[in-house]
């Protein structure tokens, strides 16, 4: 539950056969922690669930990138201004998917946000 700087960086890049992710509890974020960690998991669908309400300085950053397969994100965050915290976080993902915005955050659109083509919800 209590995250250091980079701790899972890129942790299951590449592992193109990971279809479930690990369960991400804490909701107290360290920078950098989640950087890249599923990048290039092409047969990943589901993100885990995100329940930080304060995203810090890159945490998310690269997270998702390529993972092709990917349709389905729930997030819980309230604050997401920190410095390259979604940078490029949903890049290369599905094309079409459900992003559940649980939080308040507003998230902005495109790759470093919410991808084009993905349906909005604010409730489960």
């Amino acid at each position: 539950m209590t995250l250091a700087d980079s701790c899972y960086y890129q942790m299951f890049s590449g592992c193109t056969s990971l279809t479930a992710a690990p369960v991400l509890p804490a909701t107290t974020l360290a920078e950098w922690c989640y950087i890249a960690m599923f990048r290039g998991c092409t047969s990943l669908k589901e993100a885990p669930k995100l329940p930080a309400p304060i995203l810090v300085n890159g945490c998310y950053e690269y997270m998702f990138r390529g993972c092709t397969s990917l349709t389905t994100v729930v997030t819980y965050a309230q604050v997401i201004s920190a410095t390259d915290c979604l940078t490029n976080w949903l890049d290369g993902v599905s094309t079409g998917g459900d992003f559940f915005n649980l939080g308040t955050a507003a998230y902005p659109t495109g790759s470093s946000g919410i991808p084009s083509g993905w349906t909005i919800h604010t409730s489960i």
